[in-house]
């Protein structure tokens, strides 16, 4: 039985290139039969998307989160009249024949769904079986892959944050965030690229003010330091720093990982950790502090002087392997286990996780687009309603 289960599995895949990178591939996507009936959250999409393509001539394109594209206004909920169910995604694409069509992704216990509607829709209904992963960890990792190329396509990059040093940063207010109140495990990674060399803070949820100290990620390229501070009761705040060498000029990957249990963290560039730093308190204050990237709470100091792009809150320890093979990953999905936000600066502040933790811009800071941290490659758009491109 196992050989003729190895067999099996072999025949099927097959390798294509993508991007770049080489992954098991479709021998393993089928289409949907005919006769499986829509689960009743796509049929309710369906008429939503029929009777909204009756009243405008097109279909509404719905992204993770019950997220317009860029260039819609308003809310899904005042368009369709009722939001769409978590974990689903609408794009919209013109087929060949001219004809207006689209596809709802999701998954659940089976597997990976892409159910189309309109022209040619046989050519993209598709249904990829879980395989478990006391099976195959490469397997299992392939699928979420997959499945975050279909629903979510790659993330192009045009742009990065380009921060003065001196007054401009990002917040949020604890009242509106979500997954922020990190008082465990954490992993915070950011792609940089300095002018300057003073204290530079990625991230903070830390007031003096009325003790409400949490912690404050950030590195010092002229003590040549990472560094993590954080307060187990909003009163005394301890730091612990980890010796490494941060020039300017060059894009760099940073990552700082927080083991509660131990009291410790480890400093990462460019996937390879660079030492452990000791001395932590085991929980950090839930306090109510705004957040700010590339700053202090309130723009009160520690400005970030260069570029910053793609910066990522996990709730977990993330491995040397994940933060090192992900650190440029396009493909991540924005309901990641694990992932707190996804602030990839391109061009806005906008969260690209569920969580929907978007970022004020305080004095304006600007995007550019020259000198990006990696290339994503060209996949196709899912931001444009006229999507030949995917056919």
């Amino acid at each position: 039985m196992i050989r003729k289960i190895y067999n099996w599995i072999k025949e099927k895949i097959v390798w294509l290139l993508i991007g770049g990178t080489v992954i098991a591939s479709v021998g393993l996507v089928t289409n949907i039969p005919a006769t499986v009936e829509l689960p009743p959250n796509v049929q309710a999409v369906h008429a939503l998307q029929e009777n909204y393509f009756r009243q405008n001539g097109k279909y509404l394109q719905v992204l993770p989160g019950n997220r317009l594209p860029h260039d819609e206004t308003g809310s899904v909920k005042g368009r369709l009249g009722q939001d769409i169910d978590a974990g689903y995604r609408i794009d919209v694409y013109e087929a060949p024949d001219g004809e207006q069509g689209y596809s709802i992704t999701w998954k659940d216990d089976d597997g990976y769904h892409v159910d189309s509607f309109g022209s040619q829709k046989s050519d993209r209904d598709r249904f990829i079986p879980k395989i478990a992963t006391s099976t195959s960890s490469v397997f299992s990792g392939w699928f979420a892959s997959l499945f975050t190329q279909i629903a979510h396509g790659a993330v192009v990059q045009t742009h990065t944050a380009d921060m003065d040093g001196s007054t401009e940063y990002f917040s949020i207010t604890d009242g509106a965030q979500t997954g922020l109140d990190l008082t465990s495990d954490f992993t915070v990674e950011a792609w940089v690229n300095l002018d300057g060399t003073n204290e530079n803070n990625v991230i903070t949820k830390n007031t003096g003010a009325g003790n409400q100290r949490g912690y404050t990620i950030s590195f010092i390229p002229t003590s040549s330091l990472m560094r993590i501070g954080m307060s187990v009761d909003g009163s005394a705040f301890v730091e612990s720093d980890v010796t490494v060498t941060i020039g300017t000029g060059s894009w760099l990957h940073m990552a700082w990982v927080y083991d509660a249990s131990a009291g410790t963290w480890e400093a990462y560039l460019d996937g390879a950790s660079e030492g452990t730093g000791t001395g932590l308190p085991t929980s950090i204050n839930d306090n109510t502090s705004e957040v700010a990237v590339g700053s202090s709470a309130g723009g009160g100091g520690g400005h970030l002087d260069g570029r910053l792009d793609d910066v990522r809150v996990w709730n977990d320890i993330r491995t040397t392997s994940e933060i090192d093979t992900n650190k440029d990953n396009c493909f991540l999905s924005t309901s990641e286990a694990g992932l707190v936000s996804w602030w990839l600066l391109n061009n806005d502040e906008t969260d690209e996780h569920t969580n929907g933790n978007d970022l004020t811009n305080n004095n304006t800071v600007p995007f550019q687009t020259a000198s990006l941290p990696y290339a994503c490659g060209d996949p196709p758009s899912t931001e444009d309603y006229n999507n030949s491109q995917i056919w």
